[in-house]
């Protein structure tokens, strides 16, 4: 049971994107599951040793270490340097999503956010980090509707300001005063803190059962066997430079089981080639011997 704000964080990396005027290529994205408040880091190379720098002085020496890690598949999650960081600091226990499965995973809706953002403030592609930090502040200074207060609220137990106009105006410094205010009101509101942190843990609850009956509702029945063959979602991406469009790449690509995981999940290899990840039942079909299993997506 998630009760405290940092207890479990989700850590992903968005890209490549075109390279900006200041290199970055990549952007490391971690988030708390709990409040929500979302740390954005654009990167110029997406290893692990920028992402465990990052994550070690900027996510567990200031909000905290985490008992829980969820992350995809990639090898700056899965190897050796970032297991070492987590070791260290005695982070129980580090999830592993089915490649392209955001079941449970919050932030791909986050990552969504984040391209719209971004897009909505750019001109030049190239430009896609120059608004990253106030596109950071929007999220976590908004609502979110899942918890029903700001990210930044829960997180710091008070409302980030966004303008200096909020203490009032002053018509002239001098002779100003720079003895603080008893602080005994302030702490006072911390004692309303359980309470928020009740209700948010009633709307988190609320919308886990909401998303777990979506999920339901949409979950293959079918089940796999090591080494049968199935039709796996072709995930691809467009590529202007070798002039490569997705919308025309086939939507399947045949692949073979390589490993049963759980029910829902599996491992695999595209035929004659090698391993591509760890997938979802919900992004593949069963294979019957033609390519016509694949004419309706």
């Amino acid at each position: 049971m998630v009760e405290f704000p940092w207890q479990i964080i989700r850590v992903d990396i968005m890209g490549p994107f075109p390279r900006s005027p200041n290199g970055f290529t990549f952007l490391l994205v971690v988030a708390d599951w709990y409040t929500k408040y979302t740390l954005l880091h654009p990167m110029r190379t997406a290893t692990a040793s920028n992402v465990v720098k990052f994550v070690e002085n900027n996510v567990f020496l200031v909000f905290g270490v985490p008992q829980f890690i969820i992350a995809d598949n990639g090898s700056q999650f899965a190897g050796m340097k970032f297991k070492q960081l987590v070791d260290k600091y005695q982070v129980q226990k580090i999830w592993f999503n089915a490649v392209y499965h955001p079941q449970c995973n919050f932030i791909e809706r986050i990552n969504r956010t984040i391209g719209t953002s971004i897009r909505s403030y750019i001109v030049e592609h190239k430009e896609w980090d120059r608004n990253l930090f106030s596109i950071q502040q929007a999220i976590n200074t908004a609502k979110h509707e899942s918890t029903g207060y700001a990210p930044a609220f829960l997180n710091f137990a008070r409302y980030v300001l966004t303008s200096g106009k909020f203490y009032g105006e002053i018509d002239s410094t001098e002779g100003m005063s720079l003895l603080p205010k008893d602080r005994k009101e302030l702490v006072s509101d911390f004692s309303e803190l359980q309470e928020i942190f009740l209700d948010v843990k009633k709307r988190l609850n609320k919308a886990y059962s909401k998303n777990v009956k979506y999920y339901d509702l949409r979950k293959r029945n079918e089940k796999f066997s090591l080494g049968d063959k199935v039709w796996r979602k072709n995930k691809v991406l467009s590529d202007a430079s070798v002039k490569f469009l997705a919308k025309l790449a086939p939507k399947y690509v045949l692949s073979v089981v390589r490993k049963c995981i759980s029910n829902t999940v599996y491992e695999l290899a595209d035929v004659g080639s090698d391993y591509v990840g760890t997938w979802h039942i919900k992004d593949l079909k069963p294979y019957f011997g033609s390519n016509s299993d694949i004419s309706v997506g």
